[in-house]
């Protein structure tokens, strides 16, 4: 009996319905793991203020919850911003890449087009047997699909949208897509026939090998999947890859 109630206590912390009077405030992406972790998290949130009488509308939802995630989210955090100002107000319906449950995916599926590591934070022990809480993983670089050493170190966000990408996150002065496309434009002169089909062939081979791999790993956990017997979401992650 005395067990149960341990669970009990345990759950308590985990599930609001089971004390719908606990105090539990907006969560924040820099006190959890990681973006799935804050989406849980953001989850009970609601679902204890639905306790307490106070519903959010989906739109209300959203921007709760891209408001609560910290500038290592930035490029996600932009991409968001834009589908919410192609979103009408006034239509319902809210948009598949929008919705609460798949937002986690989307925010790092921009991330990795982007070129942006994926946030994860590793919980720091006090010596007194306390928790310091989250914090992001020490190294200071990663390797990319080539593994070539690439920083981390990235502008601190800025909530404003730069008026020469229309993306969120920085100012004008700090757009790196527009310095790009200059030093492309001022460059594009120098390029003889031959280098250009050097470059365009180098492009493609790399993008086949950066594709392969991840067919190759996204087969291994549908395969990983299909042996659990969990074939409805084996084949949904193999069509969600696949769409066009």
């Amino acid at each position: 009996q005395d067990g149960y109630r341990v669970l009990y206590d345990i759950m308590e912390n985990i599930h609001p319905r089971l004390d719908p009077d606990a105090e539990i405030s907006v969560p924040a992406s820099t006190d959890c793991a990681d973006i799935h972790d804050y989406y849980r998290q953001f989850d009970s949130y609601l679902t204890h203020e639905k306790y307490q009488g106070r519903a959010y509308k989906p739109r209300e939802q959203i921007k709760m919850f891209i408001k609560g995630l910290d500038s290592s989210y930035a490029p996600g955090i932009s991409q968001a911003r834009r589908l919410m100002e192609s979103w009408k107000a006034t239509d319902p319906q809210v948009p598949e890449q929008l919705e609460l449950a798949k937002l986690p995916k989307t925010i790092l599926k921009y991330m990795e087009e982007d070129g942006t590591a994926p946030v994860i934070r590793t919980i720091r022990d006090q010596p007194n047997g306390g928790r310091k809480g989250f914090h992001r993983r020490p190294e200071d670089h990663r390797t990319n699909d080539n593994n070539e050493t690439v920083s981390k170190d990235v502008r601190k966000y800025v909530d404003v949208c730069c008026p020469l990408c229309q993306m969120y996150g920085h100012p004008k002065y700090d757009c790196d897509k527009m310095a790009i496309y200059l030093a492309l434009k001022q460059n594009e002169k120098k390029l003889d026939d031959k280098l250009k089909s050097k470059i365009q062939s180098n492009f493609a081979a790399n993008e086949d090998k950066r594709r392969l791999k991840k067919v190759t790993k996204l087969r291994g956990t549908v395969r990983q999947l299909y042996t659990a017997g969990q074939y409805e979401a084996g084949d949904q992650l193999w069509n969600d890859f696949f769409i066009t």
